[in-house]
């Protein structure tokens, strides 16, 4: 009976360390896929081109030129 579990407990981590490889491997292959090309956006560039602002700015025009 003791042989059996200590059997599980080191197929299960058998289990674990080819889990653990295949999603290394997985992880590998994922990083050297095409490259994704980050750029960094200033954040005043980022809120001035965003369209919620472009938006608010266009009803305060608008309301300025009714006047």
């Amino acid at each position: 009976m003791l042989e059996r579990k200590i059997s599980n407990i080191e197929d299960e981590k058998a289990d674990a360390g080819r889990r653990k490889e295949r999603d290394k491997d997985a992880g590998r292959y994922y990083r050297t896929g095409p490259a994704r090309r980050r750029t960094t956006v200033n954040p005043v560039v980022k809120v001035l081109t965003s369209a919620t602002f472009i938006r608010g700015v266009m009803g305060v025009l608008t309301r300025a030129m009714k006047r």
